[in-house]
């Protein structure tokens, strides 16, 4: 997996998407797809071939077993394949069990997780059984679909959390920032470095090694995908939204979120309206 720190231009990309609450397709990709991202959540699993798939900062390879997560208008995406089998769904938020679909808003990028025998034969078993009860019209059909994709998507969440390089380390780091909301306060990396009995430089150092990004980044990011997700599942007002996330000024929440997707609050919270 290897970090590529790309800065993107909403002009270089486009949205695909989907009117359906949910879906679930096989798929041959023969050719290479461009740089986009969805008004849906999609999850897609590789059946067989390979590509290079960037999402966001990270470019990675995929293969047979490759489970990945693309977030609503928050995960741009792109592939660079000949032929790929892929099976995958679609689903709109609203189908999400809130939990989950927080949890998910906080997993770290990429949302990438390789799986191999018994995990894999029961993700595509899972995948067959969201399918198969898509063609019926039978009653409970969608209660079933229902519960698979969120079953689905808490297996993610397991195997992401479980499959973290250094994960008892990074584990300990972000349950720091969660717990009690503390990346929605104005808790410091001094606050972070007494709290671990650390000097503050070799607090600044561990943190970055085991995480990938700067204390300040990281409050950031966490409050950019809370920030993301209620824009897209709630009716609270853009300023409630700032307030909510830790944001004292309206105009500094604007300026960093615009910098963050490439889109104002509102623009973000239209295009999923």
């Amino acid at each position: 997996m290897t970090n590529i720190k790309k800065e993107y231009n909403p002009k270089d990309f486009y949205i695909q998407s989907n009117t359906k609450r949910y879906e679930v397709v096989e798929d041959l990709i023969t050719s290479s797809v461009g740089l986009h991202f969805h008004d849906y959540l999609e999850a897609e699993l590789v059946l067989s071939g390979e590509a290079t798939q960037y999402i966001n900062d990270y470019k990675t390879l995929i293969k047979r077993g490759s489970f990945s997560l693309l977030r609503p208008n928050i995960d741009c995406h792109s592939v660079e394949v000949n032929n790929l089998q892929v099976v995958k769904f679609y689903v709109k938020p609203f189908i999400i069990e809130p939990e989950l679909w927080k949890d998910i808003s906080l997993l770290l990028d990429p949302l990438v997780i390789e799986l191999e025998g018994d995990d894999l034969y029961h993700t595509i078993s899972m995948f067959n059984i969201i399918e198969y009860e898509q063609n019926k019209t039978e009653r409970y059909s969608d209660e079933i679909i229902r519960n698979g994709i969120n079953s689905l998507l808490y297996f993610f969440v397991q195997k992401k959390i479980g499959q973290e390089s250094n994960v008892a380390i990074r584990k300990n780091i972000i349950k720091y920032l969660i717990d009690d909301d503390r990346y929605l306060t104005d808790v410091s990396l001094q606050d972070f470095a007494d709290d671990f009995g650390y000097s503050l430089s070799h607090a600044s150092k561990y943190f970055k090694e085991n995480t990938g990004m700067t204390f300040s980044e990281a409050k950031q990011y966490f409050r950019m995908q809370v920030a993301k997700r209620l824009l897209i599942s709630t009716d609270y007002s853009i300023n409630e939204i700032a307030t909510k996330c830790g944001f004292n000024y309206y105009h500094l929440f604007h300026n960093i979120f615009k910098k963050t997707t490439g889109m104002t609050p509102f623009e973000f919270k239209k295009n999923n309206r």
